[in-house]
């Protein structure tokens, strides 16, 4: 039972049952609808306790500090995760400058 499945790596929009873009409709909604308020949220609290992410949770209520902890973890773990994706950048871009023999 082989089948070639060349197609689907040539042309995997073409094999797609949905549109390219059809994900950026529940995305907006869902951006519209939690991700703004929840970020407005944030700034808000950590604006008015003039606190950072630790001191926030901790003033909210004690037993909410570890949110602050997994926040700060969370951070640095995407920081962390951009930068190596940076450098890789950095890397194949001075590569595509130099010339094989």
């Amino acid at each position: 039972m082989a089948q070639n499945h060349h197609h689907h790596l040539t042309s995997p929009n073409s094999t797609s049952p949905c549109p390219a873009g059809a994900f950026l409709i529940p995305y907006l909604i869902m951006m519209v609808l939690e991700g703004a308020p929840l970020f407005l949220l944030e700034l808000g609290i950590g604006q008015r306790l003039r606190q950072g992410s630790l001191g926030v949770w901790t003033l909210i209520s004690p037993w909410w500090s570890g949110l602050g902890v997994a926040s700060t973890v969370v951070s640095y773990l995407v920081g962390l995760y951009y930068n190596v994706i940076i450098a890789w950048c950095f890397y194949y871009l001075f590569n595509s400058f130099t010339t094989y023999k």
